[in-house]
């Protein structure tokens, strides 16, 4: 998302201080974008092995730790270095860019649903879209409809808001605040405040609990802003807690995927549905996250150097800091696949499978796009400055 990837944009503006991109943050972000767009379309056979791979979670989960990380990093910076004003302005920006987006999709989906008179879908909310477009569009315009999929967009305007106000705390050494309302706010969404908000009414307020979901934002903010202000990550490289993140971490894979592994098709251990909503982020989805967050991260401490010379995870972290751009992009692909569900559906698996591939292989078209936009833009700024630079000389040196 747009203010994930601060250290992105605006480059000029941060230009003078230095921070290091990380390129297996970058490729893990790819990877999430890639399994969301596998997921998202309908009925494909590669989503047996992409949804849920490690256990109960999810890569929306994987995506939305990992923008709040880097996000914690670099506007961390700008909170050690300009205060909480800078990071309001720029929040602000961000916020802007995110919303505009939403609007862009949401304005492109209607025009599509309304320009397709043989709308083949059983999307019932695409159905809603023809049926009643001026007020899906208008009720869009407020965050209070929200077409399939692009419910993560909304949730980043309220989280990009939300940024300032946490980095403050923090700053000030009130990190405990922080977590006191996170956890509360968490609570709240997992009883008085649990999803679905889908169809509330009139409303389509999207699949993501914002209470819930939060916590995964302010973690990662947290443990960027700490890796910035520290220098180091203070998150210990223990082999005792790798192993009990791993042993908690395969527990709950064979559980989530227990017919599988069993081989039956019969569930031996029943888990309660409000301890692994993923709407809610419930609570062994925390503890399967923070598990496989641990053991990830320990692993990525002895190999992650090895990883980023990967072919494969260069490509991927090519989307990954693109991210915006290609999250509409995929959002736009799935939309098209869900249009002509019917015609999807009735192709063979293995076509299905290749036109997955075709789906995901065009990811990386909006990523080399942008990215050749912004070299663009950096050209013409730097011939402006020379340009500049060239004039105030002969201002000061004329006769």
């Amino acid at each position: 998302m747009t203010f994930v990837d601060a250290d992105c944009h605006e480059a000029h503006g941060l230009a003078r201080y230095f921070v290091p991109r990380n390129h297996l943050l970058d490729a893990l972000r790819g990877l999430c974008l890639v399994i969301m767009t596998i997921d998202h379309l309908p009925r494909n056979p590669l989503r047996h092995f992409t949804y849920e791979t490690f256990g109960f979670i999810g890569a929306a989960a994987g995506f939305i730790f990992i923008s709040g990380f880097v996000t914690g990093m670099v506007f961390g910076l700008i909170q050690i270095t300009e205060g909480s004003d800078a990071v309001r302005r720029r929040a602000w920006l961000r916020t802007r860019d995110i919303y505009l987006t939403q609007v862009l999709v949401l304005t492109m989906v209607v025009i599509t649903v309304l320009a397709d008179s043989h709308l083949t879908t059983v999307n019932e909310s695409l159905v809603d879209i023809a049926q009643r477009p001026l007020r899906v569009w208008l009720l869009g315009l407020l965050l209070l409809h929200q077409p399939p999929y692009s419910d993560i967009l909304p949730m980043y305007c309220v989280f990009s808001i939300m940024v300032p106000y946490i980095l403050h705390w923090i700053h000030k050494g009130q990190e405990r605040r922080v977590f006191l309302i996170s956890l509360g706010c968490w609570f709240l969404g997992q009883w008085l405040l649990r999803a679905p908000w889908e169809h509330v009414g009139i409303f389509d307020l999207g699949y993501f609990n914002l209470f819930a979901w939060q916590l995964l934002l302010v973690i990662g903010v947290y443990l960027g802003y700490r890796l910035r202000a520290d220098g180091r990550s203070f998150v210990p490289n223990s082999f005792r807690l790798f192993v009990g993140c791993l042993s908690i971490s395969l527990v709950l894979f064979l559980i989530r995927h227990q017919r599988f592994v069993a081989g039956l098709n019969l569930t031996i251990l029943k888990v309660p549905g409000y301890l692994t909503d993923p709407a809610n982020f419930s609570l062994l989805r925390v503890l399967n996250f923070v598990t496989f967050a641990y053991t990830a991260y320990w692993i990525s401490l002895r190999i992650g150097k090895t990883l980023e010379q990967v072919f494969v995870l260069k490509w991927l972290a090519q989307l990954g800091r693109h991210s915006l751009q290609v999250f509409c992009w995929s959002i736009l692909v799935t939309f098209g696949a869900l249009l002509a569900e019917r015609q999807w559906l009735a192709q063979s698996p293995a076509a299905r499978c290749g036109w997955v591939d075709v789906a995901v292989i065009s990811l990386w078209m909006p990523a080399l796009l942008h990215e050749l936009y912004r070299n663009t833009m950096s050209q013409v700024d730097h011939r402006e400055k020379a340009i500049s630079r060239a004039l105030m000389v002969v201002t000061k040196h004329g006769p």
